[in-house]
């Protein structure tokens, strides 16, 4: 438009802004083992509870991502069978940590 000016690559975008309210936000976060291994799968708690038993909700809050992960963690060894828990508790933090989006967090 006339007035303005945008640098080469940049764009601009127009229209309405529509803000979606009162909805949740909640992530849950599962283990589920597939032959040898265990996979860590993030996603809602609609679809992670038909994948696995073994899943934590989490939401936003003020726990950094690696320190949330570890509680993640010890959270599923805790709550699974005693077979299960050292296996669980094998599972590198780094794995449960790339399930955790960007920013901070609280398990709910």
């Amino acid at each position: 438009p006339s007035g303005q000016y945008l640098k080469k690559g940049m764009f601009m975008i127009h229209g309405q802004r529509s803000f979606v309210q009162n909805v949740p936000l909640q992530l849950a976060i599962g283990v589920k083992k597939v032959g040898e291994h265990w996979i860590v799968m993030g996603g809602p708690p609609s679809a992670i509870k038909v994948q696995t038993d073994l899943y934590v909700e989490i939401g936003p809050g003020e726990q950094p991502s690696s320190r949330l992960a570890k509680q993640i963690k010890l959270k599923l060894a805790s709550t699974s069978p005693k077979a299960l828990s050292k296996e669980i508790s094998a599972i590198p933090t780094e794995e449960i940590q790339n399930a955790i989006p960007v920013g901070k967090g609280e398990l709910t």
